[in-house]
C-alpha cells in the first residue's frame, strides 16, 4: 500500500504523457505548470521540501 501520506492528482483532459488536446483549453506548459504547484503543495505540506542553497 501507498500508506496515509499518498494522495492523487487527477490532470482532467490529460493523456498518460501528460499532454492535453488542443481543444481543452489548455496547454501542455499549464499542464506542467498546475503538476509543479501540486508537488510543491504537496512537499511543504508534508515537510520534505528542503531549499537547495
Amino acid at each position: 500500500t501507498l500508506g496515509p501520506r499518498a494522495t492523487l492528482h487527477v490532470v482532467d483532459d490529460a493523456d498518460h504523457s501528460l499532454h492535453v488536446r488542443a481543444s481543452s483549453g489548455r496547454t501542455d506548459a499549464e499542464v506542467v505548470l498546475e503538476l509543479a504547484r501540486t508537488m510543491a503543495a504537496w512537499f511543504f505540506a508534508e515537510g520534505e521540501f528542503v531549499p537547495v542553497t
